[in-house]
């Protein structure tokens, strides 16, 4: 019995589990509806996450031309001081970049320039005296002033003198004097002061200038004694500049005016105080490098408009529109029922058509397409013509910059037909809550739903187990009852027999 007992509890248990996964399986429609809502709900959020995040790039990108303020009966843009600077971008190039480089600003003219480096700019340096170091000074105990003068400035020092020390301690101690500045009172620093060992047991002081030219040329002044140790007296006396030698005080260079840089541009002689020449050809900034030689070509400074460089700034500005289009063609099944991504897509399209009406010159652009700018099949924006867009720079650059940064140019257009996408009242926002609230609904309905069919699934086990119970229980009194049957059949009864059954 046991053992018959114990087979059907196995098949029971078998039929059980068979029955609830049948059950379950019945029901699992409902949660797979719920979960495909769930799902395309999410496909919507990860679309309107990363739109929102492509419409800050654009958002960035609009705020470098300007400032776009909107209510619901006016807008206003206005752009910034330099956004049409950048449409103006000049390139130039020279064809001796190691003789000299050169920038050039949006007010560079186009133009071509020959240009020979003769000679570089250098610092005025002056050399004192050779003065054998280990040598007591010949200065007397006391103070000593002297005072250096470089373009209109002075560095004044004071040095205090026991008449004790070695010419290398004098020297040490002018050397500093000179070279500490006071940064409390801002001082400018004017000049680097330097002591040389020339040789194994002589020294010598050496000023030079912190900027070149002729314009920082070195004078000094000062207590004679101090002077005539240092051997500029001669010089502080006769005014005149002395080349130094390899003893005495002087100038590395006796003529100031050799301070300057001298180049010969289209045929002219032109000096300036500085290697960095930014006054000699309009917009143009020369960096000259090092000075050619006689027999050497001059180079060739190019300027002109820079193309590229505006092709740039425009794709810039095109570039986060177009993420937008193939965000938003990428995502068909989605957008097909966002009627505001339709009419996004058809705006962002449509501004290959627009028209600036301010721009009223005949001769200026006044569509996209005017300056090279096409759309494709796709609804994306590109610089497809660059030699139309060349053109026109050439002509006026400002023309060019008009058709965008105008009061109803293509970025106030573009500002406008984003506006109701942006801010925490705008639809992007409201898409992402709206959509975040219903996937929390769905995600409760999901779980109320697999509660109730798991509780359905439970009553059903033990309705089962029940009747499965109450079967066993009868299939036990049936068997009992066989058996009696069968043992009652198989002997004769006797009357005592019979009797005693009857009680």
């Amino acid at each position: 019995m046991a053992s018959v007992s114990s087979v059907s509890s196995s098949g029971s248990s078998t039929q059980l589990d068979q029955l609830i996964n049948a059950f379950y399986q019945q029901e699992q429609y409902k949660l797979d509806s719920i979960d495909s809502k769930i799902s395309d709900l999410k496909s919507k959020q990860t679309f309107y996450n990363n739109l929102y995040s492509k419409l800050n790039s654009l958002v960035a990108t609009l705020d470098k031309y300007g400032d776009f303020e909107y209510d619901s009966s006016s807008s206003t843009f206005t752009k910034t001081n330099t956004i049409d600077d950048l449409f103006k971008a000049k390139a130039v190039s020279s064809s001796k970049s190691d003789v000299l480089t050169a920038t050039a600003s949006s007010d560079a003219v186009p133009s071509n320039v020959s240009m020979f480096v003769e000679r570089l700019a250098s610092n005025d340096v002056l050399i004192a005296k050779q003065l054998t170091l280990n040598d007591t000074t010949t200065l007397a105990s006391g103070d000593y002033n002297l005072s250096v003068n470089i373009d209109g400035k002075q560095k004044n020092i004071t040095v205090n003198i026991d008449g004790t020390e070695t010419n290398s301690a004098v020297l040490t101690e002018i050397v500093n004097a000179l070279n500490d500045i006071d940064e409390t009172n801002n001082e400018e620093k004017i000049l680097n002061a330097s002591y040389i060992k020339d040789t194994s047991t002589t020294g010598r002081l050496t000023i030079t200038a912190a900027k070149t030219g002729e314009q920082n040329s070195i004078t000094v002044n000062g207590d004679s004694q101090l002077l005539q140790t240092l051997g500029l007296d001669t010089i502080t006396q006769s005014g005149s500049r002395t080349v130094a030698t390899d003893t005495n005080a002087g100038f590395v260079k006796a003529d100031s005016s050799e301070l300057n840089s001298k180049m010969i541009i289209n045929g002219m002689n032109i000096y300036r105080s500085s290697n960095a020449v930014d006054d000699v050809v309009p917009g143009v900034t020369l960096n000259l490098l090092k000075p050619q030689e006689a027999n050497d070509q001059p180079a060739v400074i190019t300027t002109q408009v820079n193309t590229n460089s505006v092709k740039d700034l425009i794709n810039n500005l095109l570039t986060p529109l177009n993420d937008i289009v193939d965000l938003v063609n990428n995502n068909k099944e989605i957008t097909r029922s966002e009627s505001a991504m339709n009419t996004l897509k058809y705006n962002i399209r449509g501004l290959a058509s627009t028209k600036i009406e301010s721009v009223i010159d005949e001769e200026s652009p006044k569509y996209l397409s005017d300056i090279g700018v096409t759309v494709d099949s796709n609804g994306k924006f590109s610089v497809t013509n660059s030699d139309t867009l060349e053109e026109f720079l050439k002509k006026d650059p400002q023309k060019v910059a008009d058709l965008f940064t105008a009061s109803d140019g293509i970025v106030a257009k573009i500002n406008q037909m984003i506006t109701n996408l942006q801010g925490d009242k705008g639809l992007i926002i409201q898409r992402k809550s709206s959509i975040t609230n219903q996937i929390k609904t769905y995600d409760d309905k999901l779980k109320e739903t697999q509660s109730r069919i798991d509780f359905q699934a439970d009553a059903l086990r033990k309705q089962y187990t029940s009747l499965l119970q109450t079967y066993y229980e009868a299939m036990g009194q049936y068997s009992s009852y066989s058996s009696f049957a069968s043992s009652m059949s198989s002997s004769p009864m006797t009357a005592s027999g019979y009797s005693s059954l009857l009680g």
